[in-house]
């Protein structure tokens, strides 16, 4: 267990700092943490997020589940007043969980990334307005992410209607993956993760959502299982570490060739030695979700669709799930 003193200089909570000890990074990533994590956005990433036309919020229910969203808008629609603030004029939609969790003074945590480029940077904070045409959050912790594992896509409309006119989309809720969705899931080299961990006081959850990538193919899937392998990344371990704390997971993937959505909740699993991880090339562990629900949200979900213009070049040395020792 980290001191009192440890944890209050710190920027990461108990579950990061244990995680980070146990792989033997904790005194260099910590000094790094300090000067990376911000409490304020430099005009660098207060410019990026101006630019976007989508971002992905990650937010908790009162219980703890974890809850991906992506909300969209046209150039501008997220603005920052000053380096402390950040202002998202859209709303999910009604098949969305994200509007039962905006209220005053809940954790979200904000990505911002440009699938054409490979830049992204994160923002968690804490709601400070909300109304019926968006919602303002106050930075907490600020930090860039490098493009590894981003695949470049051309990002173009999938529909002429304008954003304001499009619908909910036709909703599917079930409790076991079919075979849509685990064939979504099988070919998917893109998808997104949103975690939290209970606050310091025990209070609340601070929410955190993070990009994942691979080669179509990473992410395996058996029965109601998605087992997904943990590449090398910054070492902050923010995912990992909120997972040790609050084992639950929201998942996000989007079908980028019609626009549909399919968002996962479930339980997680660490798997720090298990042998097959040894057989994928790139992989240092791996974590397994054991889905306990799921909505599929088809009519083309998202305004934007983005075929696969570059993969990683990182993401291309890792390997593939050696056959006959797929996880069971």
């Amino acid at each position: 267990m980290a001191s009192l003193s440890e944890r209050s200089s710190s920027p990461f909570h108990q579950g990061e700092i244990d995680v980070q000890r146990r792989v033997g990074v904790a005194d260099r990533v910590s000094e790094r943490g300090k000067t990376s994590i911000r409490t304020w956005m430099p005009d660098q990433h207060r410019a990026f997020f101006a630019g976007l036309e989508y971002l992905l919020v990650g937010s908790s229910d009162r219980t703890g589940w974890p809850v991906p969203s992506i909300l969209f808008g046209p150039r501008g629609f997220v603005s920052s007043p000053d380096p402390g603030r950040l202002c998202i004029e859209s709303l999910p939609k009604t098949f969305d969980q994200l509007g039962t969790n905006l209220s005053m003074s809940a954790s979200v945590g904000v990505l911002g990334i440009d699938l054409t480029n490979r830049r992204r940077n994160r923002m968690n904070g804490t709601l400070i307005a909300v109304n019926e045409t968006g919602f303002e959050v106050a930075v907490v912790q600020s930090f860039g992410n490098c493009p590894q594992y981003i695949h470049t896509r051309h990002i173009s409309p999938a529909r002429s209607a304008p954003l304001e006119q499009l619908g909910p989309g036709e909703v599917e809720a079930f409790d076991d993956l079919d075979d849509a969705a685990r064939d979504l899931i099988r070919r998917s080299a893109t998808f997104f993760v949103a975690s939290c961990a209970p606050s310091d006081d025990g209070s609340s959850f601070d929410c955190d959502i993070s990009h994942r990538g691979g080669k179509p193919g990473f992410i395996d899937v058996a029965g109601n299982q998605i087992t997904v392998p943990d590449f090398a990344g910054n070492s902050f371990f923010n995912t990992l570490g909120n997972f040790v704390s609050n084992p639950r997971a929201g998942l996000l993937f989007v079908d980028f060739v019609i626009g549909d959505v399919l968002v996962l909740q479930g339980t997680i699993e660490l798997l720090w030695n298990d042998p097959p991880i040894q057989g994928f090339k790139g992989a240092e562990r791996a974590w397994r979700l054991h889905v306990t629900a799921a909505r599929r949200v088809r009519a083309a979900a998202i305004p934007l669709i983005g075929e696969v213009v570059e993969y990683s070049p990182r993401a291309l040395t890792t390997g593939a799930w050696p056959r006959g020792e797929r996880f069971q």
